[in-house]
């Protein structure tokens, strides 16, 4: 913690952890020296609200820099050059309404960065905890532990949310008295647990198939984050509250592709987060269709379906990968939207489409004549129409809504 007698302004405390902890400040450096490298720091990492998700400086597709406290006595030698560096990084990055997302080593460091302020920017501080097994999903699931009056209201509350059932799913998980299996936990992405009648369960957690643990209560928000720490949840939150009321906040923020620490610091600004700098990213809607676009091996591939999630509609939202057939990935929503089949040299959309939806664009390579849909051939150096893939998507979602291609075939 900082000495009591060293009185500096939080930009140049901020400042001079970011550069303690990649190495750059040194009693040598220059105000030049230090700005060059804040501006590195800076540009790579700050999220500016409302900027294009495909922008290479989003902050959401950079690694956290790293945030630890500094040697004040170095910080009080250079004070001076360390403001003037912060006053220009600032005037260069344009970070007002941003957000910078920080890890730290310790708790008592996040609450201390939690409490800054710092120019214009929202200080998004998580402490860093290693990797493990990380499975996460959309639509979310959500799961609590069953007991008392206080678990039925959070149930009842979740439920009310205009979005249950669309992006996310709630219920009660295994009892404290139960030993979970295998299909239970990776039921869940999320765990809310109780601090006065829950917290039992924690501890029966395995932590390597439930993501992410959050520890609700009224006790201070570090002794909930270490609560939360304590399950050896990959992702881990300490969240300050008497009830859920902050999951629809909570739950918009991820669902506009807001990573978790991102989402919680918004929804909750009290709230602690501890978590895996390189995991925490593919927890917002967006990201997440990517790493499973990504999986494919076609950048192409993952451009396209990356752009439909970033959309602003439910549907994009709402789409859900599954595999079927032990290996074959499908995109469903209220049906089959389409299947992605690999071969030898070109991968194969298969549009479940019931052979009615228009192909102005002819996007369409064979199964012409097929009842149950037809097939998109992509080869690698094909040039995918976007815009013609999407609008079929998009028809043969609303034909879903409206009963399925076997339902709209039928004479009248």
């Amino acid at each position: 913690m900082m000495p009591p007698q060293l009185a500096f302004a939080e930009e140049v405390t901020f400042a001079a952890g970011l550069l303690t902890a990649d190495g750059s400040l040194t009693p040598s450096a220059t105000q030049d020296q230090l700005r060059d490298r804040l501006r590195e720091v800076l540009t790579s990492s700050l999220w500016i609200p409302g900027r294009p998700i495909d922008d290479t400086v989003t902050g959401l597709l950079a690694q956290p820099p790293q945030w630890r406290p500094p040697d004040f006595e170095l910080v009080e030698r250079l004070a001076q050059p360390l403001a003037a560096a912060w006053e220009e990084t600032i005037d260069v990055v344009d970070a007002q309404n941003a957000v910078l997302r920080v890890t730290v080593d310790l708790v008592e460091d996040a609450q201390q960065l939690s409490q800054m302020t710092v120019s214009d920017i929202r200080l998004v501080p998580s402490v860093k905890t290693r990797a493990t097994a990380f499975n996460w999903r959309w639509p979310l699931r959500l799961g609590l532990t069953q007991g008392g009056m206080k678990s039925e209201n959070w149930l009842h509350e979740l439920r009310s949310d205009e979005h249950y059932g669309a992006l996310f799913g709630a219920g009660f998980g295994p009892s404290v008295d139960l030993q979970p299996s295998l299909g239970t936990l990776f039921s869940f992405e999320i765990f809310l647990l109780d601090t006065t009648a829950e917290l039992p369960a924690a501890l029966r957690i395995n932590p390597y198939l439930v993501p992410c643990v959050m520890v609700v209560g009224d006790q201070p928000r570090n002794q909930l984050l270490q609560l939360a720490l304590d399950t050896e949840a990959a992702i881990a939150a300490g969240i300050p509250a008497d009830g859920v009321q902050w999951f629809h906040r909570f739950l918009d923020q991820l669902a506009h592709d807001r990573p978790l620490d991102v989402a919680l610091a918004i929804a909750v600004p009290d709230a602690l987060v501890a978590c895996p700098p390189g995991l925490i990213n593919m927890t917002g809607v967006g990201h997440w269709a990517k790493y499973f676009a990504d999986s494919s091996d076609r950048a192409d591939l993952a451009e396209l379906f990356s752009a439909m999630s970033f959309e602003s509609t439910a549907a994009a939202y709402e789409v859900v990968e599954t595999i079927k057939r032990s290996v074959q990935p499908y995109f469903v929503l209220d049906g089959n939207i389409c299947a992605l089949l690999a071969t030898k040299d070109h991968v194969n959309v298969f549009l479940y489409d019931g052979g009615i939806v228009p192909d102005p664009d002819g996007i369409i390579t064979g199964g012409h004549d097929n009842k149950t849909g037809r097939t998109a051939a992509i080869y690698e150096n094909d040039t995918i129409n976007a815009p013609a893939l999407t609008a079929m998507f998009r028809q043969i979602i609303a034909n879903n809504r409206a009963g399925g291609w076997r339902k709209l075939k039928k004479p009248n």
